[in-house]
Order: C-alpha cells, then sequence, then structure tokens
C-alpha cells in the first residue's frame, strides 16, 4: 500500500472516529443538562434525636432547620428548629437579634412562624436559641442561617460524571442550545461522511469541514437563541422560568442539521433588518465593457456586423467611438459596429471605444480588430 493510500485510509478513521466521539459526548451533555434537577428551597430533615449529643449544662443546641432556604415569593409559613435542651417557657428564638414568636412542639422541635418582613429581600437570617437559667445567666445556642433567595434566581444543579455545578436557568438554556445545535451538526456530518465513503467519492480536502461542522452548529444555533429570544420573548431573566426549552432545543438541532438554509434564512432577516435602496448611478460593481478584445476578425469586401456589450450600470447604454475603427467601419449609438471592409488587409489595428449609461456613468476600452 502507499503511503498516500495508508495516510487517506488513517485520516478516515480518525475524522469518522472523531465525529463519533463529538456525537456520542454532545448527547451525554445534552441529557445532563435536561436532567438538571432545580435547586429552590432545602426541605426535608433529616434530624433524630441522640441523646449523648445534649448539652448537659442546659445550653440550647441547634442540630438544622428545615428548610434551609426559601424563595421570596413562595407559599410557605413556618421554619422548625430542631435540637437539644428547648422548652416553651425559657426558651427564646432570635432572627437577626430580634426576638419572635415561636411554638414547641417537643424538646427538641420548635415551630416558627414566618412574617412579610422576612421575604422583603434577598440575604441570610441569623438563627439563634437563648435559654434563660437565671435572671442573670442566658445560654446562647450556636448559630444556624436561613437563606432568603430571590426568585428570579433559579438554579440547577448540573451532574456531570463526578463533577456538580449550580448554574442559573439561563445559562442551562443556553448550554442546551449550544450543545444540541453540536449534535445536530455532528450527526450531519456523521452521514454526510458515511455516504460519501460508502460511495468512494470523499476528498481528503474536506476533512476539515468535517472537524469545523459541530463547531459551525453550535455557533449558529446560539445566534438563532440570540435572534429568537431578543424578537419574541422579553428580555428579563424572570422570564426564563416561563421559557420552554423544547421549542430551544428542537430549533438548536434543526439549524445545525441544515445549516446552509439557516444562513439563508440569517441572510434574510438581516436584508430585512437592513434593507437599504441604493439609488447611486455608479455603483460598486461600476459600469463596464464586457467585449473581449481583440474582436473577431473582418474579411476583405465582406459585410460585417458585430454588437458590443456592457456590463452593470443603470440601462440603456449609450455608445461611441472615441477613435475611429479600422477599415472604414462605423460604431452606432447601439453598439453595432458595422460595415464592409476594403480590399485591403489590415492587422489587429486598436481603436478607443466609450459606453454610457442612464445615470450618466461611462467607460472606455481600447479594442482591436484585423481585416483578413
Amino acid at each position: 500500500m502507499k503511503l498516500e493510500d495508508m495516510l487517506k485510509t488513517g485520516g478516515k478513521r480518525a475524522v469518522f472516529c472523531y465525529l463519533l466521539v463529538v456525537t456520542l459526548l454532545t448527547i451525554y451533555l445534552v441529557c445532563s443538562l435536561w436532567m438538571a434537577q432545580p435547586d429552590p428551597v432545602q426541605s426535608g430533615s433529616t434530624f433524630a434525636v441522640n441523646n449523648s449529643l445534649r448539652p448537659i449544662d442546659g445550653t440550647p443546641e441547634i442540630a438544622e432547620i428545615n428548610p434551609k432556604t426559601v424563595a421570596i415569593g413562595e407559599d410557605r409559613a413556618n421554619i422548625t428548629i430542631y435540637g437539644y435542651n428547648f422548652s416553651q417557657d425559657s426558651t427564646k428564638v432570635r432572627f437577626n437579634g430580634v426576638d419572635r414568636t415561636f411554638h414547641a412542639a417537643s424538646e427538641n422541635e420548635l415551630v416558627v412562624p414566618l412574617v412579610a418582613s422576612d421575604f422583603a429581600s434577598p440575604g441570610t437570617l441569623a438563627v439563634a436559641v437563648l435559654n434563660t437559667v437565671s435572671p442573670n445567666v442566658v445560654k446562647t445556642s450556636n448559630a444556624a442561617n436561613l437563606e432568603i433567595k430571590s426568585a428570579a434566581d433559579g438554579r440547577v444543579t448540573w451532574f456531570m460524571l463526578r463533577w456538580k455545578k449550580y448554574i442559573t436557568l439561563e445559562l442551562r438554556l443556553i448550554l442546551l442550545v449550544l450543545f444540541t445545535g453540536a449534535l445536530g451538526s455532528s450527526i450531519y456530518a456523521l452521514k454526510s461522511f458515511s455516504d460519501y465513503a460508502g460511495e468512494e467519492k470523499l476528498l481528503q480536502s474536506w476533512y476539515w469541514l468535517y472537524i469545523a461542522r459541530p463547531f459551525v452548529g453550535a455557533g449558529l444555533a446560539f445566534i438563532f437563541y440570540l435572534v429568537i429570544r431578543a424578537g419574541f420573548l422579553a428580555g428579563t431573566t424572570a422570564d426564563i422560568k416561563a421559557v420552554n426549552p423544547f421549542g430551544f432545543v428542537a430549533v438548536a438541532a434543526l439549524v445545525a442539521m441544515f445549516s446552509d438554509k439557516a444562513l439563508q434564512k440569517l441572510s434574510d432577516i438581516f436584508d430585512t433588518l437592513f434593507k437599504t435602496e441604493d439609488t447611486r448611478s455608479n455603483k460598486l460593481a461600476g459600469l463596464g465593457i464586457s467585449t473581449q478584445s481583440p474582436l473577431p476578425p473582418a474579411k476583405q469586401g465582406a459585410p460585417y456586423s458585430l454588437a458590443l456589450s456592457a456590463k452593470g450600470g443603470t440601462p440603456p447604454y449609450k455608445w461611441a467611438a472615441v477613435t475611429a475603427p479600422p477599415g472604414g467601419l462605423t460604431l452606432d449609438a447601439a453598439g453595432v459596429l458595422s460595415g464592409t471592409p476594403p480590399a485591403i488587409p489590415l492587422t489587429e489595428t486598436p481603436f478607443t471605444v466609450q459606453v454610457k449609461d442612464s445615470g450618466g456613468a461611462n467607460s472606455t476600452q481600447e479594442l482591436k480588430l484585423a481585416i483578413q
């Protein structure tokens, strides 16, 4: 086997393995993001009474509070404090140093009603329990924190292998769009690669195109996400909870799989937003003479007729001879070079013609004609 053939075969396998790995990796990333668990309120108690942990000097001890976090606007009336050495008569509960009313469900459980001021703004409430042993002796428990979160700060917990990360709902949606775009492009690239390889029409120069495909798909999906998010949905982060991720993920996949049509659609959107009417007579693709020199030769004593052509500008065109054509030929305003050459042969002889468009732009060019 020739070295070139070996390289070609090895490159083909490498590109196929690359596309396969990208496809499997993006499937895993999309699934892990899709299954990311909301991280609203940490609730549920794991407290179990263990009298060996009870302080023997009567100092109150907070083991845990339930829930640990509360979101603004959440319909929650109470929190429960679990621990030791609690009582209804000699115990006080304080939030940020302010006494609060409570109900002692048992010596290990206190129920504290929440009030509107607790939800005034995001932050942390320091929870403490105090026992009055005597008029001059007050024993204070360890501190516990109750976190008040903003309703707009919705988060999810993203588990990826052994890695755990808290991310916002907005970032989750953006990552879903990016990874789904890469997934759609890699699937399309795998199918195209297999088709061309199976028909033995795959060219080695296409390898870089297949390598770039997932990145192109992710980029296009993100651009369409920005267009849809800005054009059809409200722009505040609070609205992210009302966004249906199915629609964005489906659009991202379709955009990536049909990237050529997606680019055409982006072009249509750009033309719609930034369309202008160019009324200039001499545009960037300006007026010019497209007839190539030298011209087809004329023959002695035989009638000759040739229509010159122009490009660009604004039709209709008007032609004129700057220098006289050879052999007694003439150029009319329509651009037709005609006449009957005399019986004297001529080598290629230069002459200059000019064309003007209806907007006033003009162009000149030297042409050559021989008489055989």
